[in-house]
């Protein structure tokens, strides 16, 4: 019966991998905020960069709407034939204090922010997908 081999010591001992910050568009960074020391985008910047990109056209509705819950579906169509859809909730406890008045729209913000964010592939979160902005 073969010894099991011997150990090796000379081997890299494992970190722990550091998230490399999402790289922005140059023409995004106006609209970076940061809260917590983490960088939000505002919903309007993601907007003028898709409409850049040839953004033709962006849908949303609401899919499901209750007292407490509503869902809602957007969906962005490219000059290039390129369609992204995303989905989105709201519920009058899950927005802001000023917005709350708006919860059901805020839903549809939500969204057309995570479409837009797929489409043109951004990695950080829209500051309007908060759940208490």
């Amino acid at each position: 019966m073969d010894a099991p081999p011997a150990p090796q010591t000379d081997l890299p001992v494992p970190t722990a991998a550091q998230p490399e910050a999402p790289a922005v568009p140059e023409s995004l960074k106006p609209y970076v905020v940061y809260l917590h020391g983490k960088p939000f985008i505002r919903y309007v910047g993601l907007l003028a960069l898709a409409h850049e990109r040839g953004l033709v056209q962006l849908t949303a509705r609401i899919e499901f709407h209750s007292d407490a819950l509503v869902l809602a579906s957007a969906t962005a169509t490219f000059q290039d034939g390129r369609v992204f859809t995303e989905w989105a909730d709201a519920t009058p406890d899950n927005v802001g204090f000023q917005v709350r008045p708006h919860w059901v729209r805020m839903a549809l913000t939500r969204a057309k922010s995570r479409c837009l964010r797929d489409a043109l592939q951004i990695g950080i979160a829209a500051l309007e997908e908060l759940a208490d902005e």
